[in-house]
């Protein structure tokens, strides 16, 4: 069990660090002298670590101010469920399922890519950037208070890490994005590979090439995303190992179309897109375990399902303090 405890200073709203913050309310009796309770909250890793999912903890900065310092709603599920729908298609299609063609059948569904992935990830991120998700300010840590409902694994105040809460905003964004970027150059409409007629048009060295390099950076991308989660929860770091992996193998399929000369070279990039798809299964399944629970956290509905907490098991924080 880990000790979670908070000062908070009654009719203000102030929050305030001490070596060992409590929660703390000032009262007066019947003869105006003041009096004083401490209350202590005992909770699990696991209890402490879902907290994440719904952050509630008053907000820093004018724009958090000006839409009120408890926010309304959660813009992460927004935002994870708009990842996940055409993430879950585009695995099915890699994994070749009910006869789908990669990368043929990818464009079936540029819709998904444009407006749930494109625009509805893209307005979650800004909404994430609203609520002050964006980034961590070494000369402004959280208070005590914020510490606890950002997920920090120690609640000390000399030691600050914000596990999640400064990734959703650039995670969302640069998804998003991506959703963008793949929709416009898969459209038919825009017709980029006629650019590229010249070399070899779709099966070209030119082409593959540009497309190889893109996925080679978002496998890093993710990589280095990926290493941020792994003091966050089990399914988060196992979404962006997904990721990681879909990348890598899509990128090897890329550069291998224009050396492909024979049906056992296209049966070979068809199995390196299959593999893609089923590391990116990984992902999915990841994916909507989390989506469960933050629809449950939303709700209140209690939701039996383990976080699978890795603060305390990953790069353990070394200058912890107890009671």
């Amino acid at each position: 069990m880990t000790e979670k405890t908070e000062d908070y200073e009654a009719g203000n709203g102030m929050h305030h660090h001490e070596s060992m913050p409590r929660l703390t309310a000032t009262h007066t009796n019947a003869e105006g002298a003041p009096l004083s309770r401490q209350v202590t909250v005992t909770m699990s890793n696991e209890q402490y670590e879902r907290l994440f999912f719904q952050p509630s903890a008053p907000r820093k900065g004018d724009l958090a101010k000006r839409f009120g310092s408890t926010p309304t709603a959660n813009p992460t599920l927004l935002g994870l469920i708009c990842f996940l729908i055409p993430y879950t298609s585009t695995v099915l299609i890699l994994c070749q399922f009910q006869g789908a063609v990669p990368p043929t059948s990818l464009i079936g569904i540029g819709a998904d890519y444009y407006f749930l992935g494109t625009i509805g990830m893209n307005i979650a991120g800004i909404a994430e950037f609203i609520l002050g998700n964006s980034t961590f300010d070494a000369k402004n840590p959280p208070t005590a208070s914020e510490n606890l409902h950002r997920g920090q694994s120690s609640p000390t105040t000399d030691v600050y890490f914000v596990p999640f809460i400064a990734l959703p905003f650039a995670v969302f964004v640069i998804y998003g994005s991506h959703w963008g970027s793949l929709a416009y150059n898969q459209d038919p409409i825009h017709n980029v590979t006629a650019a590229f007629e010249e070399y070899g048009g779709a099966n070209g060295a030119a082409y593959n090439s540009s497309q190889g390099f893109h996925n080679i950076t978002m496998c890093m991308v993710s990589f280095m995303i990926m290493i941020g989660t792994l003091r966050t929860n089990l399914p988060l770091t196992a979404l962006f190992f997904g990721l990681v992996m879909l990348f890598a193998f899509i990128a090897a399929a890329d550069l291998r179309v224009p050396s492909a000369t024979s049906a056992a070279d296209l049966a070979y990039i068809e199995k390196l897109l299959q593999v893609a798809g089923g590391f990116g299964f990984i992902g999915l399944v990841a994916g909507w375990y989390l989506v469960i629970i933050e629809v449950c956290e939303a709700v209140a509905i209690p939701c039996p399902l383990p976080i699978f907490d890795l603060s305390t098991k990953v790069f353990p924080p070394k200058d912890k303090k107890t009671n």
